[in-house]
Parts: C-alpha cells; sequence; structure tokens
C-alpha cells in the first residue's frame, strides 16, 4: 500500500503489506478477474477504515486538531478538556464493557444518550454534586464535535447530526437559601472528618462568594495585605475581596483571614512546594482537582445521611448564593448584569411599613 495511502484503521506489516494479506486469485487467472478482486477489497478496506475511524473518540481529536476549534476562546478550549470526560464514560454494549468515545458515530442516538445522561446525573448525586449543568454541557459538546464533522469529514457514515434536538435535563434554578444553621451544621460534620479540606473550603467559598474552582484555583500570590484577589469565571469581573468588613475589627479576628491561614498551615507538612503554590494543596502537596473536591464532598454527604440528616446537605455551589445574599454589596462576585446579581440573592427582602 502506497504511504500516502496508509491509515491507522489497516493494519500493515514491516514491509508496508496487509496484514493478514488479501487474496486476489491464483497464477493463471484472467486479469479483469483480479483487478475485480481487488477492486472489492479494497472498497472492503475502505469500509472498514471508515468503521474503525468514526468513533467519538476519533472525531473529537479531529475537532480539536480543527482550525474552527482553535478559533474558538481560550475559556472555551479549556471547559472541553472538562466536558469531554463524558467520552470515558464506561457502558455495556454487545456483551462488551467500553467507553462512550468507542460509539461509531451510526451508533449514536438521542434515546441512548438520555440513557447516558440520566446515569451521569446519578452519579453526579451520590457525589454530592447537582450536576445538571454539567451534564447538559458535556451533551452540549458531543453534539457541536459532531455538528463540525458532519460540515467537514467524508465519508462519516451519517449526513445530520443525531443529537440536534437533544432534550436537556431541566435546570431549576437555584433558589435555596443555606441559613447559618444549615451551614454551621454541615461544616461542623466536615471538620470531623478525617484530614478534610472542606471546612477551609467551605469559609472562603462563602466569605469570597466564590465558585469552588475559583477558590482551588487560588495561589498564595493572590493574597496580600489588601486581601484576596479572586480570578472570577464564566465572564464575570475580577475582584479583591478585603480581610474584614468592618474597619474597627482586625483582618487576625475575621474568618476569612483565619481560612487563610489554616489552609497555609497545611503547607509546613511539605518540605518541597512550588514557588508560588496553590493555596489550597492535597496531603501529597499538589493542587485539588474537581474531582478530589467531589469525592470530599460525597464523603460527607454519606456521613450526613448515616445520621439522618441527607435532607440537610447543601452544595457547594450554594455557598456562593450565600455569600452573594449575605453581603452589604451584591457585586461581589463580579456578576456584570443586574439580572444575575438578582438571581443569586436569595434573600426575602424585608421593609419597614408606610404607617
Amino acid at each position: 500500500i502506497p504511504h500516502s495511502e496508509r491509515h491507522d484503521g489497516i493494519r500493515l506489516d514491516s514491509r508496508g503489506q496487509l496484514s493478514p494479506p488479501v487474496r486476489l486469485g491464483k497464477v493463471g487467472d484472467p486479469d479483469d478477474k483480479i483487478m475485480a478482486a481487488y477492486l472489492a477489497a479494497k472498497a472492503n478496506l475502505k469500509q472498514q477504515l471508515i468503521g474503525e475511524r468514526n468513533t467519538l473518540h476519533w472525531i473529537s481529536k479531529q475537532y480539536q486538531d480543527s482550525r474552527q476549534f482553535r478559533e474558538l476562546s481560550a475559556k472555551s478550549q479549556e471547559s472541553a478538556g472538562y466536558t469531554q470526560k463524558i467520552l470515558q464514560h464506561p457502558m455495556a454494549a454487545d456483551g462488551e464493557l467500553k467507553m462512550v468515545g468507542d460509539l461509531h458515530i451510526r451508533e449514536v442516538t438521542k434515546p441512548l444518550f438520555q440513557k447516558i445522561a440520566e446515569r451521569r446525573l446519578e452519579m453526579a448525586r451520590e457525589q454530592g454534586r447537582d450536576g445538571r449543568s454539567s451534564i447538559n454541557r458535556e451533551i452540549a459538546y458531543v453534539s457541536a464535535m459532531i455538528s463540525w464533522a458532519t460540515n467537514y469529514i467524508p465519508d462519516l457514515g451519517v449526513d445530520r447530526n443525531p443529537l440536534l434536538g437533544f432534550e436537556r435535563i431541566k435546570e431549576n434554578r437555584r433558589d435555596r437559601y443555606v441559613t447559618d444553621d444549615e451551614y454551621w451544621l454541615q461544616y461542623n460534620i466536615a471538620l470531623n472528618l478525617p484530614d478534610s479540606i472542606l471546612p477551609i473550603l467551605f469559609e472562603l467559598s462563602l466569605a469570597l462568594a466564590a465558585r469552588n474552582l475559583e477558590v482551588i484555583d487560588l495561589r498564595v500570590s493572590d493574597c496580600s495585605e489588601q486581601g484576596i484577589h479572586v480570578h472570577r469565571r464564566k465572564g464575570s469581573k475580577d475582584t479583591i475581596i478585603s480581610w474584614s468588613n468592618n474597619p474597627d475589627i482586625p483582618k487576625e479576628k475575621t474568618r476569612l483571614y483565619q481560612a487563610y491561614k489554616a489552609a497555609l498551615a497545611r503547607h509546613q507538612q511539605h518540605t518541597i512546594l512550588p514557588i508560588d503554590p496553590p493555596l489550597l494543596i492535597n496531603k501529597f502537596g499538589d493542587k485539588y482537582t474537581a474531582s478530589g473536591i467531589q469525592s470530599n464532598m460525597a464523603r460527607l454527604k454519606k456521613k450526613m445521611k448515616e445520621q439522618g440528616l441527607e435532607k440537610a446537605f447543601w452544595s457547594l455551589h450554594l455557598l456562593k448564593h450565600k455569600g452573594i445574599s449575605d453581603a452589604e454589596d451584591d457585586k461581589i462576585a463580579g456578576h456584570r448584569s443586574e439580572s444575575m446579581r438578582d438571581r443569586y440573592n436569595h434573600k426575602i427582602d424585608s421593609f419597614k411599613p408606610p404607617i
């Protein structure tokens, strides 16, 4: 096979010949019979290549190598690193265990992906996460890469995106306000878990009115005499949160500063750290990952369930809502629009009577 026509999906030996070889005829057969056998074998190889090539894993790689993907914003490209994890989701097919990414494009259907989405939602709930928005983004990534493929990849096997019109999981607006009693109940249970980062994470998330990913992104250099510089995500403006909300209270007595010092105390367990280490580090001295935090939250949820307190459990994202609701200025989280600030503020307004 000429080098220009070789593909990863076709097995060749060291001499560039098919392995195993394909018999085209025997000595003495007429040329037209051998040519017909050759054309049939070539067509069969093409179908074989298409079958092995057009899996979701393969399409995802082609999509991320494309000009169209590289022209997306840096944040969109970064988020693809998370949303493509759905391709590693395990599933049983034809009596075998394989990953979603092993599916051929012709096997993709909306009913199948509804089942996958429901299972991933169950897994998220088991980990103490809401999961709906992240799963919707995962499906959106798969749909986007398939739409791209139908436009740019020849011999794909389909000419229309099979996930068009996919019914997303309904994302209810988070209206729950975590009361102080509910906060301290869960905080104290987390405090008794072995080597748990959660109490520090809770205090920082609340005081900074930040997403947990914004908190685990913090580095020691983000903390200064002025306060903590929070690098906001999803288009929000960065903010600096001062140590104290009262000029008469020294920073050393504030919960934010105490959480910061508790985080630094964990650094003393390690003799070697980067020049500018993450503020929150795990027992190995590395930055926490989203999955690491999820595992901690899953253990906490299990402990609360054992104590009959499952309904009192709140997710990490609700701490951002509580932080905004409790803050004197609802611009604390860097939201650019009034509608977004209103969405996160869950306190019921109180008014004086007119008479």
